[in-house]
């Protein structure tokens, strides 16, 4: 009885750390801005347009609070490298 108690509590110290590092973080308050090139045109134009729309969701994702950035706020600045049409 004694083991699972101290198990739990345990358990609970662990919970209550990782809930109060993730609601204040190291970076609140911080605005972070990732590029990302991406052949969002061009022959490799498909690919691309995978990946931008990835990092559209993983945006999504981070504003409604499903991925944990430390308190910082993230955006995706997405740009084309413009990958040379294929050659016919």
């Amino acid at each position: 009885m004694r083991v699972k108690s101290v198990f739990c509590a345990a358990l609970l110290m662990v919970f209550a750390s990782s809930v109060a590092y993730g609601a204040g973080g190291p970076m609140t308050g911080k605005s972070v801005k990732v590029g990302v090139i991406a052949d969002v045109t061009g022959s490799a134009g498909a690919y691309g347009n995978s990946q931008k729309n990835a990092y559209e969701l993983a945006g999504d994702d981070l504003k409604a609070g499903l991925i944990d950035a430390a308190g910082a706020s993230l955006t995706f600045d997405v740009q084309d490298s413009a990958s040379p049409t294929a050659r016919r």
